[in-house]
């Protein structure tokens, strides 16, 4: 089950830098000077501790915890378990300067725990329970299970897109919203709401 390929939109340096402006950039590589001590693009960071402290996740809540391993995975695109400089431009242009569709991929390979390129039910419990009551968690499972047009079980990006898109849920809404204002994936402080 499920096509195996990561959804994380991969950007080269290039295109990252392109879209980020001068400012932005000099405050990535400062901040990635600061958390890693080298500097950029040299290095990359293999411990959820100092991804959390570019990120600002705090590790002393589970469910922040669960999110900077969400993330630190998804933003990890070549997959060999370390961020390098190009994967944290990438993401910061795709949170902060990408499309729509680029953010919302980006969201569903959070989403996506094994990275298998499909969400199932688990896993969409998982990440709704950290932002909902058991029981909405449950409604929202169901919900976007409707989005389920191939019967498999499994909900692909393009299924998503779709649930997202034609809901009337509240969470859909939210997350409209979220994608509407510009403002890219949850931030960790969203973990805390429920």
């Amino acid at each position: 089950m499920g096509n195996k390929e990561s959804t994380m939109p991969k950007l080269s340096k290039k295109q990252a830098e392109q879209r980020l402006d001068k400012a932005d950039l000099d405050k990535l590589k400062n901040e990635w000077k600061q958390t890693t001590g080298m500097d950029a693009p040299k290095g990359e960071v293999s411990d959820i501790d100092t991804f959390a402290k570019i990120f600002d996740f705090d590790l002393k809540d589970e469910e922040q915890q669960d999110l900077a391993r969400r993330f630190f995975k998804a933003f990890d695109v070549n997959g060999n378990g370390s961020l390098s400089y190009k994967e944290y431009i990438s993401a910061a242009a795709v949170v902060d300067k990408g499309s729509r569709d680029e953010k919302i991929a980006l969201l569903f390979s959070v989403w996506d725990e094994d990275g298998d390129g499909c969400l199932t039910r688990d896993e969409l419990r998982n990440i709704a329970a950290i932002y909902a009551s058991p029981s909405m968690a449950d409604k929202f499972v169901d919900d976007i299970f409707k989005s389920d047009t191939n019967a498999d079980g499994e909900i692909s990006l393009k299924e998503f897109k779709h649930w997202l898109e034609n809901s009337k849920s509240e969470m859909a809404a939210g997350l409209q919203d979220m994608f509407d204002d510009g403002s890219g994936a949850p931030p960790p402080a969203a973990a805390s709401a429920k």
